[in-house]
């Protein structure tokens, strides 16, 4: 069983459930599929009961067996909360322009003390 405090790697392909957007993946050929980009795909580290992953997926860490694959659904309140379409923002290339931010589908940026992700480039 894994314990909280635990150091782990995990795999994971995250989607909206209702769409089945692609918000993120660690799985190389998944992202090539849906042409989702991301820096590196590698098994990401975890410390277990810590924060380092979303509420509701570290509880559900903590109920799996090492080496164990599951499907997780988590709940907007133990994620990111309920979907907002009025904090989606749509941003020229000037106004991230000089920035220390890559224009790549998926990247979570910083812009004006708000963090997000890029859901298109354009």
């Amino acid at each position: 069983m894994v314990e909280k405090g635990s150091f782990i790697l995990i795999d994971y392909v995250a989607r909206v459930k209702d769409t089945g957007e692609l918000l993120d993946t660690t799985r190389e050929e998944v992202a090539r599929k849906e042409g989702f980009e991301r820096p590196s795909f590698e098994p990401e580290l975890v410390i277990v009961g810590k924060g380092w992953v979303l509420r509701g997926l570290d509880e559900e860490l903590e109920k799996m067996e090492v080496g164990e694959s599951k499907v997780v659904e988590i709940p907007p309140e133990k994620a990111y909360g309920p979907r907002d379409p009025s904090k989606i923002r749509m941003l020229s290339h000037r106004e991230v322009k000089g920035k220390d931010v890559r224009l790549r589908v998926g990247e979570v940026v910083e812009w004006r003390g708000m963090k997000g992700r890029i859901l298109r480039v354009g």
